[in-house]
C-alpha cells in the first residue's frame, strides 16, 4: 500500500484531540521510539484492522519519502509529518507528499561516506566521527539496561555489539542478571539462566 505524508500543527491538532474528548497524557515517556533494524533483518511487519495489506517499518518509510524531503533527518521526518493512506482519487495538496521509490537515503547511503563505502555502520560512524572514544558498545548497552530495556531486548542488542568486534567477556560480566534476568525468574538458578541466555545469544549469532 501507497502512502502519502501530510505536514500537521501539533498545536491544532491537540486542540482537536481534547475537544474530541480524547487522552493526551495517558502515554509515558510522552515519546515515540522510532525503530531500526538491519537490511533484511529483525524487520517488523504490521497488518492492518481492517484489510489484508500489510505495510512496513518507520524505518522503511523514510527511506520512501519525497525527494522534497531528503533533507531531513529521521527523527525531524516523523516530527514534523505524519502517515495517511493515499487515496488516487484525491488531490495532492501543497503540504501532502506522495512517497517515492529509490530516493536517496538507503542502506548503501548510511555506509556510505564521502564517496567511500565501508563494509560496516559501525566503520561508516567512526569515520563520520559520532563515536568519541572506542567505548560506545558498553555505553550503549549501559543505556539499554537504564532505559529498562527488556532482557530479551538486551540480549538481541548484546549480540549486535559483539558481531560489530567487541570483546564478549567484559560485558557479560558487567551485564549478564540484566540480560538474563528472565531465565533466572524462570529458572529459579543463576547458573541455568546464564546458560539459556548464552544459547539465546548463540542462536542470534548464528542467524
Amino acid at each position: 500500500m501507497s502512502f502519502t505524508l501530510q505536514k500537521f500543527s501539533a498545536i491544532s491538532t491537540r486542540s482537536s484531540w481534547q475537544i474530541l474528548g480524547f487522552e493526551t497524557t495517558w502515554k509515558e515517556p510522552a515519546v515515540e521510539s522510532l525503530s531500526i533494524h538491519l537490511p533484511n533483518e529483525n524487520t517488523p511487519q504490521f497488518r492492518q484492522a481492517a484489510g489484508q495489506r500489510s505495510t512496513t517499518s518507520q524505518l522503511h518509510r523514510y527511506f520512501l519519502r519525497s525527494q522534497q524531503l531528503s533533507h531531513l533527518h529521521y527523527e525531524e521526518y516523523f516530527e514534523q509529518f505524519v502517515l495517511y493512506p493515499y487515496n488516487e482519487d484525491e488531490m495532492l495538496t501543497e503540504r501532502d507528499f506522495l512517497e517515492k521509490e529509490q530516493v536517496a537515503t538507503s542502506y548503501h547511503d548510511v555506509w556510505t561516506i564521502g564517496g567511500i563505502t565501508f563494509n560496516t555502520f559501525h566503520e561508516a560512524a567512526c569515520d563520520f566521527s559520532l563515536f568519541e572514544n572506542q567505548n560506545e558498545g558498553h555505553l550503549a548497552l549501559q543505556e539499554a539496561v537504564q532505559h529498562l530495556r527488556t532482557p530479551a531486548q538486551l540480549c538481541f542488542l548484546v549480540s549486535q555489539i559483539l558481531l560489530e568486534g567487541y570483546a564478549a567477556m567484559p560485558l557479560w560480566d558487567e551485564f549478564k542478571n540484566s540480560i538474563a534476568a528472565d531465565h533466572i525468574l524462570t529458572l529459579g538458578d543463576h547458573i541455568a539462566g546464564y546458560k539459556w541466555t548464552l544459547q539465546m545469544i548463540d542462536d542470534h549469532l548464528s542467524h
